[in-house]
């Protein structure tokens, strides 16, 4: 995650994902859910840049839910 650590666990419950800072403005999100799909939303509605270092499965999930928001934009605005 590209924001500090307290940033980021301020935004959950503490049982819900463990927080490590890895730098002043970087830090690890773990966490677990029960569909990809579900996680895919989950940390993209935290407004942060991320990265994705594993499940792999879950890039295919953000590629595919980054498609349906977009395509929805385009519906409202015509483009």
């Amino acid at each position: 995650m590209q924001a500090p650590a307290d940033v980021i666990a301020a935004r959950m419950a503490p049982t819900m994902a463990v927080v490590e800072a890895v730098g002043d403005d970087v830090s690890v999100l773990s966490t677990g859910s029960n569909s990809l799909d579900e996680l895919a939303m989950w940390v993209a509605q935290l407004g942060v840049p991320f990265q994705v270092h594993e499940p792999p499965e879950l890039i295919e999930h953000i590629h595919a839910l980054g498609a349906r928001l977009l395509d929805a934009a385009r519906q409202v605005t015509g483009e």
